[in-house]
């Protein structure tokens, strides 16, 4: 690399690890505004299906929405109302309760100095952030499949789902993948 491409980097990281203390109410905020994209699908939602069947419990019908669709809806509603929730059940799914009780990099013994230590925990900060949004997103790209709205496969949101699960515990995974094979996996990664 040249040197001024490693300063670019170094300062990139050092914003990274200046604003890494705020992740957690980043975080928040993602997971409030996934509350309130859920909690509004579902009472839009039961709304429609009121709609569909009448005030009186009638049969009116409804270009818009079917009770399977409706269904899919309030389903994906509820995921989005409780995504830290429904990311502990992916942790537990995808590494089978693997999660170390320790945290992150509990697996690696030594060989990181603090700086290196504090930027690859700004980095895996930074990972969960995107695997929350990309979690999120896969959820809405599901339903606008199932919604009739997009043409697309669910190809796209069941891999924004699974990429999100495995950013968010990416940790976990390489710890997974470390004693699996008995070779650090975050080496790789210290610069």
């Amino acid at each position: 690399m040249s040197s001024a491409s490693t300063a670019i980097t170094a300062d990139i990281l050092q914003v990274l690890v200046n604003i890494a203390p705020n992740f957690p109410g980043i975080l928040k905020v993602i997971v409030a505004i996934s509350t309130l994209l859920g909690a509004m699908m579902i009472i839009g939602t039961i709304m429609a299906l009121n709609a569909y069947y009448g005030s009186d419990g009638k049969y009116v019908g409804s270009a818009d929405i079917t009770p399977g669709r409706a269904v899919i809806r309030i389903v994906i509603g509820c995921v989005l109302v409780m995504p830290v929730f429904m990311m502990s059940i992916g942790r537990n799914t995808a590494f089978d309760g693997a999660a170390v009780s320790g945290g992150a990099f509990s697996y690696q013994s030594s060989g990181l100095s603090q700086q290196q230590q504090v930027a690859l925990d700004a980095i895996f900060g930074l990972f969960v952030i995107v695997g929350y949004i990309a979690f999120i997103r896969g959820w809405r790209l599901l339903d606008k499949q199932f919604s009739g709205l997009s043409r697309d496969g669910a190809s796209a949101g069941v891999t924004h789902i699974i990429a999100g699960i495995l950013l968010v515990y990416l940790d976990v995974l390489l710890s997974t993948l470390s004693s699996w094979t008995g070779f650090d996996f975050v080496h790789l990664l210290v610069f």
